[in-house]
C-alpha cells in the first residue's frame, strides 16, 4: 500500500505554523482537509507528495524535511511505530519497525546489511521528485536517530548516517539535526548502530502491547503476503541479517515470529524457499564482508563462519559465487583501487 502515516503531515502542518487562509495553499491538488489530516490516519502517497510540494512552496526552505523531521521518531510510521517501541530493546524495535513499516509503506523498501554494526538502508521502489526523494530521505534518517536517542536517553553519536545525493545546499544545518558523521554520494540511504548498544534496554517496554501487536502485525503479515511480496522471507532475512555472528537456530527465528517451526517452515516453502536456503545467503553476505572489508585470512574467516575445515568453505563459496574466495577478495580490491 502506498500511504503515509498523517503523524508526518501534521509535523508539517505545525512546522509551516498555518493560518487558516493558508490550508487552501497547503492541500491545494490534494483531497486533503484540515479535519482529514488530524482525524485520519493515513493519506496517500501522491497526496502526500503533492502536500509535501506545496508546503516547500508556502516556507520557501529547502531544509524544511529537518525542520519538522527533527520532531519525528518511531512514532511517526503510525501504528507499527507505537508497536515497536513497546519492544524489549533498541534491536528488536529496530527490526521490528523495518519489517512491519512495509505493510503501509510499500514503495519504499527498507534492508538490513550484515556487518560490523546494524545497517539500515532504504530505497524507494518508485520515481520521487528530487527534492521530495531528499526529504523523505532525511525523515527516515531523522526517525532512525530519534528513536535510538528514545531509548538509549541520550544524544547518538557513535553511528554513521549514509545518503543517496550530493550535498545539498544548505548541508551546513545538517550538524543542528544529525549527532553522528552524515556521508553523501552513497549507493543507499541509512544509518549504521553499533551492534553493543542493540542491547539497550527500551524504557518503554510493554510485554501485552509487545505480544498483542506483534501478533497483529505477523497475522495482516499473511494478508500482505497473497500479493506475493514474501515478507516471511523478508523477515527471516532482516532476523539473520541483523544478528552478529554466530547465526541464530531456526528455532530462536521461529520464536521471535511467534510461530510454530513447522508453520514458518510452510509459510517459507509457500515463498519457493527454506531457511537453510536463506542461512546460507547471509553467511554468504558475512563471506563477502570479511573478504571485502577485512584482512583476515580464508583460513580465519572459514572458522569465524562456523566451518571446520577451510576446503570445505572455499567449496562452498564457489558454489555459491562462481569464483574462490581469493578470486572475490583481488577483484573488490581492484575495483576498489580504481576509483
Amino acid at each position: 500500500m502506498q500511504i503515509v502515516s498523517n503523524v508526518i503531515a501534521r509535523l508539517i502542518v505545525r512546522e509551516l505554523n498555518l493560518t487558516a487562509e493558508s490550508w487552501p495553499q497547503l492541500t491545494k491538488n490534494t483531497r486533503q482537509t484540515s479535519n482529514s489530516i488530524h482525524q485520519q490516519n493515513y493519506m496517500p502517497l501522491s497526496q502526500f507528495n503533492t502536500l509535501l510540494n506545496n508546503a516547500l512552496d508556502i516556507s520557501g526552505d529547502l531544509a524544511l524535511g529537518l525542520k519538522f523531521g527533527r520532531h519525528a521518531d518511531a512514532l511517526a510510521v503510525g501504528e507499527a511505530g507505537a508497536i515497536s517501541l513497546s519492544a524489549p530493546n533498541l534491536h528488536q524495535c529496530l527490526r521490528s519497525l523495518m519489517a512491519f513499516s512495509r505493510l503501509t509503506s510499500d514503495y519504499m523498501l527498507y534492508e538490513t546489511v550484515v556487518g560490523d554494526a546494524l545497517k539500515i538502508r532504504c530505497r524507494e521502489q518508485i520515481y520521487l521528485e528530487p527534492a521530495i526523494r531528499r526529504i523523505q530521505h532525511e525523515v527516515f534518517v531523522l526517525i532512525i536517530q530519534n528513536t535510538v536517542e528514545l531509548i538509549i536517553g541520550r544524544p547518538f553519536v557513535e553511528g554513521s548516517y549514509l545518503f543517496a545525493y550530493d550535498k545539498p545546499d544548505y548541508f551546513d544545518q545538517y550538524a543542528e539535526h544529525f549527532n553522528s558523521p552524515c556521508f553523501f554520494n552513497q549507493a543507499l540511504s541509512g544509518v549504521n548502530v553499533p551492534h553493543h548498544l542493540g542491547d539497550s534496554p527500551s524504557p518503554f517496554y510493554d510485554l501485552n502491547q509487545w505480544e498483542t501487536g506483534r501478533n497483529q502485525f505477523i497475522k495482516l503479515t499473511q494478508e500482505f503476503n497473497a500479493a506475493d511480496q514474501k515478507l516471511y522471507s523478508h523477515h527471516v532475512l532482516t532476523i539473520l541479517r541483523s544478528h552478529t555472528l554466530p547465526m541464530p537456530t531456526f528455532s530462536s527465528v521461529a520464536q521471535t515470529l511467534t510461530l510454530s517451526e513447522r508453520t514458518l517452515s510452510r509459510r517459507l516453502a509457500e515463498e519457493d524457499t527454506t531457511f537453510r536456503k536463506l542461512l546460507n545467503t547471509v553467511t554468504n553476505e558475512w563471506a563477502n564482508h570479511y573478504l571485502s572489508e577485512t584482512k583476515y585470512s580464508i583460513d580465519a574467516i572459514a572458522a569465524q563462519l562456523g566451518y571446520q575445515d577451510a576446503a570445505n568453505f572455499r567449496r562452498a563459496y564457489r558454489q555459491l559465487n562462481n569464483c574462490t574466495p581469493n578470486a572475490y577478495r583481488t577483484q573488490y580490491t581492484d575495483s576498489d583501487n580504481s576509483l
